[in-house]
């Protein structure tokens, strides 16, 4: 029952899923030539301002963000960045919360998302743990195209410290750019990076180095990598799980306010 509703089971959501296939082999016309749909394709921003999402994608990577999150459910921030073909959990597909309304074990310690957090009079504090403490947010689309989608969303905050956090995505095939800055009375930036241990059946493998972090999983090799100056790279030491797994988080961290990242997903080579 991990990651199910306290209202469902895994029968429902099969159910529904089954559903939807009869009803689009009911509706199905063979004589229509199968095209590339816009998700294969990409290169194409999209906000839902009443739902609080962007979704972007760019050749069959694909990210979303959650800009205002109900925590029963997610955080916010950074929540999904899939490849197609890659495990979805892989990176992440869907955020953390520590304040779930679904079914895990032991939740986690404080709500993560793939984002910033920032350190004031010695206490961190985290946009993914953000809600009624964003004001309003909004989304500048930069650059649309088949090879690369970049945007910024800008976060006005309600805390006396911090009153605006500005995160800028440049999204490309297997790969993801992000510039973090905090604008404020902060000494520290901070960028999570949950990192999946196991599924249930399948376990990961992390590993550590100067620029950051690598995880092989189910054939698939995901990097999170910052070459910063003076970027400090470790390990929360927590037990982060969501509905699809459960994660350590990775951080990057540097005296400043502004830190930059790169992430990305490819296939684990073999001989």
């Amino acid at each position: 029952m991990h990651g199910c509703d306290i209202y469902g089971s895994y029968a429902v959501y099969g159910l529904t899923a089954a559903s939807f296939f009869a009803i689009a082999y009911l509706f199905a016309d063979d004589d229509i030539e199968e095209t590339p749909a816009p998700v294969d394709v990409g290169g194409y921003v999209i906000t839902l301002p009443e739902f609080h999402k962007i979704f972007a994608t760019v050749s069959g990577t694909h990210i979303e963000i959650d800009t205002q999150a109900d925590h029963r459910y997610d955080a916010t921030g950074l929540g999904r960045f899939h490849l197609r073909g890659a495990p979805s959990e892989l990176t992440l597909s869907s955020s953390i919360t520590s304040t779930p309304e679904y079914i895990v074990d032991n939740p986690a310690p404080t709500s993560f998302a793939i984002g910033p957090a920032w350190l004031h009079e010695g206490v961190w504090h985290s946009l993914a743990e953000c809600e009624d403490e964003i004001v309003d947010w909004s989304v500048d689309v930069l650059e649309e195209d088949i090879n690369e989608c970049s945007f910024r969303v800008t976060y006005n905050l309600s805390y006396k410290e911090v009153r605006r956090v500005v995160s800028e995505y440049r999204v490309m095939r297997g790969t993801l750019e992000v510039v973090e800055r905090v604008y404020g009375s902060v000494s520290k930036i901070r960028v999570t990076i949950p990192l999946i241990l196991t599924d249930g059946e399948h376990e990961s493998e992390i590993t550590i180095n100067r620029y950051g972090f690598t995880v092989k999983y189910l054939g698939y090799v995901y990097q999170a990598k910052s070459d910063g100056i003076g970027i400090r790279i470790g390990l929360l030491n927590v037990i982060a799980p969501n509905r699809n797994a459960k994660y350590e988080v990775g951080y990057f961290e540097v005296e400043g306010k502004a830190i930059s990242y790169h992430l990305s997903i490819d296939r684990e080579l073999t001989r």
